[in-house]
């Protein structure tokens, strides 16, 4: 037999819905997984359109998150097949193909964090007070400058507290 179709080898295996009796377990799987399924093959549709309307600085990254996660779909579908019918060669390869290109993901992430700053919420909340105090002097409105600098101080403080609760 030739190496491909191997893939779909069958003999010796029984289908997952033959160990169980509950129709309604079998249905609830189907479900499940058929919903998981159409989100993740919708998600990278719309990573790309995203993608390619905005120029980002890791845009490569589309990519990647897009095959991870179709590839995330398909291990779903397979779970639905291998009810009826016992493929579990062809979903290992897939299985096996998704926890590759999952470790290329994380793999990419960690080597982007050791070039990419956190973001400083303080800092932006800080550089956008000084642009509308700015704009409110600029019109000549020291009332309306005063009470924004309040407003953003208000939320700092309130920023930081939800900081020192998170942990």
């Amino acid at each position: 037999m030739p190496t491909w179709l191997q893939l779909f080898h069958t003999a010796g295996f029984a289908p997952h819905a033959s160990c169980i009796t509950d129709k309604n377990i079998i249905a609830q799987h189907i479900t499940g997984d058929l919903m998981i399924a159409l989100a993740y093959f919708v998600i990278p549709v719309l990573l790309f359109r995203l993608a390619r309307g905005a120029q980002f600085a890791f845009s490569f990254l589309f990519f990647w998150f897009a095959l991870f996660i179709t590839l995330c779909g398909l291990t779903h579908v397979m779970a639905v097949v291998v009810l009826y019918y016992p493929l579990y060669v062809l979903e290992g390869w897939i299985k096996l193909l998704t926890g590759i290109v999952s470790l290329i993901v994380l793999g990419k992430l960690l080597a982007l964090l050791a070039f990419v700053r956190p973001i400083d919420f303080h800092n932006i909340m800080l550089l956008r007070e000084v642009t509308l105090v700015k704009a409110a002097i600029r019109e000549h409105n020291i009332g309306k400058a005063v009470k924004l600098r309040k407003l953003i101080m208000d939320l700092s403080d309130y920023a930081d507290k939800i900081d020192m609760e998170i942990g």
